[in-house]
């Protein structure tokens, strides 16, 4: 099947190449030119005056008929950034649009489309991915987007990468940048959001602040800002400390609501552990940003904060659930 997508491509000058956001020349900012999208070949769409940034499209044609679905990569010069994008159910040319990435670090947002809150949903492998009648497509227009690169099919050249969640989020701020001002600029006046969860507790407030502070920039350069309006968390860790020390306080402590899942015998070397934890990953992690001992110390505290309760086979997110019970 074949479809056009407007694109929204902008008409600056050569001359802004270098600078980010690139500088407007006086000219009109945007010009619409249509672009053949099918569901077998990439179409690729290269920006104007950024000749290493683009953007690779194609329609996707499986599971949800009812709205136009799109997959491809934000080019990054040496990064590429995977994305699905599906359009609201409900109206699409009003609706907000969401940006919704998964935590990990490093986790797919795939896993939010295909068994959590997207249009398609995988429920039973043989089957393959069904339509979700609940999903936030249906009052929103969504963006799933794998990140960092070399986070599910995204991807990176010449051993880029991005070591902090720093760097990942000027990457995420470029992608929203050339996704509302070179792509697709029916929504640039409607309210912007970033979701995630589990690590998105982190992400998204640093994803969020990279945009927001990209905005006066572009604003000096008479481009449209990008109408970011809220952030939203689910389950976030925004503190690995904090998390470790309430793992053990939920499970071994009577400030827990619910009885003692595991034995106090174990309970003993976790308290002990908990303060070593946090000195330890206050240290390497926060303070000094050591890669490896920051490593060695996070990857020393889950086996010691958290193995007790994953040996129960209870899920780590709600004690009251067999995780193995439950696949």
């Amino acid at each position: 099947m074949i479809t056009k997508l407007v694109l929204a491509l902008s008409t600056f000058s050569l001359a802004g190449a270098s600078q980010w956001p690139p500088i407007f020349d006086g000219l009109l900012p945007f010009a619409n030119e249509s672009v053949i999208l099918d569901t077998d070949d990439y179409a690729h769409i290269p920006h104007p005056f950024l000749p290493d940034h683009g953007a690779r499209i194609k329609r996707v044609d499986w599971c949800d008929h009812t709205v136009n679905t799109y997959t491809g990569y934000f080019d990054l010069g040496a990064r590429h950034l995977f994305f699905y994008f599906f359009e609201s159910r409900c109206n699409l040319d009003t609706d907000d649009v969401v940006l919704f990435t998964h935590g990990g670090p490093g986790c797919s947002s795939s896993l939010g489309l295909l068994f959590e809150h997207g249009p398609c949903r995988v429920t039973d492998a043989a089957a393959g991915p069904e339509p979700f009648a609940y999903s936030w497509n249906n009052a929103a227009n969504v963006l799933f987007l794998d990140q960092p690169v070399h986070t599910g099919f995204s991807y990176a050249e010449d051993g880029e990468e991005a070591n902090t969640t720093e760097e990942a989020a000027v990457d995420v701020a470029k992608a929203v940048f050339l996704f509302f001002g070179a792509y697709m600029l029916l929504w640039t006046k409607e309210a912007f959001h970033i979701a995630g969860i589990s690590y998105g507790g982190r992400y998204v407030p640093i994803f969020a602040s990279a945009i927001h502070d990209q905005n006066p920039a572009l604003i000096s350069r008479e481009q449209t800002p990008i109408n970011l309006n809220s952030i939203i968390l689910g389950n976030g860790n925004t503190d690995m400390n904090a998390l470790r020390q309430g793992s053990y306080e939920l499970v071994c402590t009577s400030k827990a609501s619910t009885e003692l899942v595991i034995p106090i015998m174990d309970c003993v070397p976790m308290k002990q552990e908990v303060k070593e934890c946090r000195r330890q990953m206050t240290e390497f992690c926060e303070d000094r940003f050591d890669l490896e001992p920051c490593k060695a110390a996070f990857d020393r505290c889950d086996q010691a904060v958290m193995g007790p309760l994953l040996k129960t086979g209870l899920t780590a997110n709600e004690e009251t659930i067999d995780h193995d019970a439950h696949g």
